[in-house]
């Protein structure tokens, strides 16, 4: 025997048994009796496997034991010579590394919040607010400057005013509240929490904010902008229409009436609009005034006398305008308004005295409409349907297109002539027929381009939709893409 073999033999080997035991069993046992985990048991399984194919010798029960400078007889020893040597088990995980905290730890100056730029710059919070509120103002009156030149009627002028007033007022005290908050005694932490007057003149200027959004979107609703200029749209009806369907709807009925007598180019578009109903419901022909007094339409007055009161007391119409453009026409002063230059009459007034007022709305019509330099006195107006007006608006945003082209391209086009004439006297200042003509000469003086449209003022038959609108304009836009070639 060698040195350690009686120690060996006079040892207790009672709870070495008991380990032995367990290994028959793929399991090691501590000194206490306690089971390890399944996971470092499925290990030992592993290591025993790995050291019998490396060694068909078993390890002795002394390489089990403790050294000399550890006598415990019943402590198992965890290292094998497999895991020393090659050292493949690793029951810890490791923190990886990822991009994302590698950039955090490389980021040098910390991230500043919202609510720390306020404390540093307490005034920033509300002038971001005022600087919306401009924004919106300034996108609401510039959408409001380009329609306004192109606007016929003086309840509609009257409207937008309103609405730019509007705008302004609101502009206007969202400065002063700014001025007001900048004046407060300064306060620590987050203001909104600081100071009652603070919040209060902050909760202004929101409201001053959400309100500029509601008024921003109401006003390109009743005055949109399309591609020709301000859009007829938004004053022509919802009434149920089809244009040029693949076949004929059930219930709607063919109504051509505003695509008969226009050409271009001396075509007339194939157009075809089917309609539920030609008239629209629920309106209303408004007062009805006359030499600055007002009537009910069951008024029995001596109308005919009114009429020649009216006629009298103003110039004939002028007919035919023949105007020549080498640029984008350029509109005319209103003066005071349709209203007053034909005598405190309103075109309603004028139609119930003529018996054609009816259910439609009434309007002065110009014949050259005043954003093309037509004038509005009595020798450019007539009473028409306020559907007639609409109609025209799409044929008068072609002709200042037109007249721009022939400046923008001045190498191409020469000139654009238009012609304003009126037809089919009923009164002084009624007629059945109001005509746009159009020609846009090469340089050397041949058509580009040509067109011409007739309008019906005085009938109270149709309404005009906002599908037969979105035609028109697509007619002419159609046009219009042509002229670069």
């Amino acid at each position: 025997m060698d040195q350690y073999s009686e120690k060996y033999f006079a040892q207790d080997h009672s709870k070495t048994a008991i380990a032995n035991s367990q290994n028959d069993k793929n399991a090691i046992q501590l000194i206490d009796n306690r089971p390890i985990s399944a996971l470092q048991q499925k290990l030992s399984i592993i290591q025993k496997k790995t050291n019998s194919e490396n060694s068909k010798n078993t390890l002795s029960d002394e390489r089990n034991l403790q050294t000399e400078e550890n006598h415990n007889p019943a402590q198992l020893n965890t290292e094998t010579p497999a895991v020393k040597r090659n050292n493949t088990i690793q029951l810890a995980r490791t923190k990886q590394t990822t991009r994302r905290n590698t950039a955090r730890r490389d980021t040098t100056k910390p991230k500043i919040k919202k609510t720390d730029t306020y404390l540093y710059n307490p005034h920033r919070e509300y002038q971001e607010i005022k600087l919306s509120i401009s924004k919106k103002a300034n996108a609401a009156k510039f959408h409001l400057e380009n329609v306004k030149p192109q606007l016929e009627d003086d309840e509609e002028i009257s409207l937008l005013e309103s609405y730019e007033s509007n705008v302004n007022k609101i502009d206007s005290k969202a400065s002063n509240i700014l001025i007001k908050i900048k004046s407060l005694p300064a306060s620590k932490g987050p203001l909104r929490s600081q100071n009652v007057a603070r919040n209060t003149l902050a909760g202004e200027l929101n409201g001053y904010n959400k309100y500029l959004n509601i008024l921003l979107i109401e006003i390109r609703n009743i005055f949109p902008m399309n591609v020709g200029g301000f859009g007829a749209k938004g004053r022509a009806h919802d009434i149920q229409t089809d244009v040029n369907p693949f076949y004929a709807p059930f219930g709607k009925t063919l109504n051509n009436h505003y695509f008969q007598n226009f050409t271009l180019d001396g075509i007339a578009p194939q157009v075809n609009v089917y309609k539920q109903s030609a008239i629209a419901p629920k309106q209303k022909a408004g007062p009805l005034q006359i030499l600055g007094f007002s009537y009910a339409n069951s008024s029995n007055p001596d109308k005919l006398s009114l009429q020649n009161k009216v006629d009298n007391s103003l110039k004939a119409i002028q007919t035919t305008q023949d105007v020549w453009f080498t640029n984008t026409p350029v509109g005319k002063d209103r003066g005071d308004g349709q209203y007053k230059n034909m005598a405190n009459t309103n075109a309603a007034g004028y139609a119930w005295l003529l018996g054609l007022v009816g259910n439609q709305r009434w309007e002065w019509l110009h014949i050259r409409g005043a954003g093309l330099g037509g004038k509005t006195d009595s020798t450019n107006l007539v009473a028409g349907a306020r559907d007639a007006n609409t109609h025209m608006i799409p044929f008068e945003s072609n002709i200042r297109h037109l007249g721009t082209a022939v400046k923008k391209h001045s190498d191409k086009y020469s000139k654009l002539q238009v012609i304003w004439s009126v037809s089919g006297q009923i009164a002084k200042f009624a007629y059945d027929t109001i005509r746009i003509q159009w020609n846009l000469f090469r340089n050397n003086n041949t058509l580009k381009a040509k067109g011409d449209v007739s309008f019906q003022p005085l009938n109270t038959n149709n309404n005009i939709s906002k599908n037969e609108v979105a035609k028109i304009e697509d007619l002419l836009s159609e046009v219009r893409n042509g002229l670069d070639k």
